[in-house]
């Protein structure tokens, strides 16, 4: 019964780490190691997941930082990283939509800001800059 126990929380802990819900996989290992505590490679399991807990979090705050910053590009590349890690992690899919987006978003604003600039029509080209600065502070198209 202990072995299938065990063999049934190592699927689920397996499951949760691939959705990103490291926190999730990492109870599901210390519970293994209840069960079994001598499973030198789930000791190791569960000290891997404890490094892996911090690096998820930091990642998701610098994506969403990024976003809010008005960088895409940079909150793609981490959430990218993120989903190189846990390929089913819904935070990172979203995050990483919520950029791409964004992107897009921007694209046709500079865009049109630069069309508006060239045919000389100072109004909408400061309209299309307001709403990148209020999406995107940070962008250099934010500033004029």
């Amino acid at each position: 019964e202990t072995l299938r126990e065990v063999a049934a929380r190592r699927d689920m802990a397996e499951s949760a780490r691939r959705r990103g819900d490291v926190e999730e996989a990492l109870s599901l290992y210390r519970e293994v190691l209840e069960l079994k505590p001598t499973a030198a490679r789930t000791q190791e399991i569960v000290s891997r997941l404890e490094d892996e807990v911090e690096q998820r979090r930091t990642l998701l705050t610098d994506a969403q930082a990024q976003l809010v910053g008005g960088d895409p590009e940079a909150a793609r590349k981490s959430t990218r990283q993120l989903l190189d890690l846990y390929p089913d992690d819904d935070d990172a899919r979203d995050l990483d939509a919520a950029a791409s987006g964004l992107a897009k978003a921007l694209a046709g604003l500079v865009g049109r800001a630069q069309r508006a600039k060239e045919s000389g029509d100072a109004d909408a080209e400061k309209a299309a800059r307001d709403v990148i600065a209020r999406i995107a502070p940070e962008h250099p198209e934010a500033k004029g």
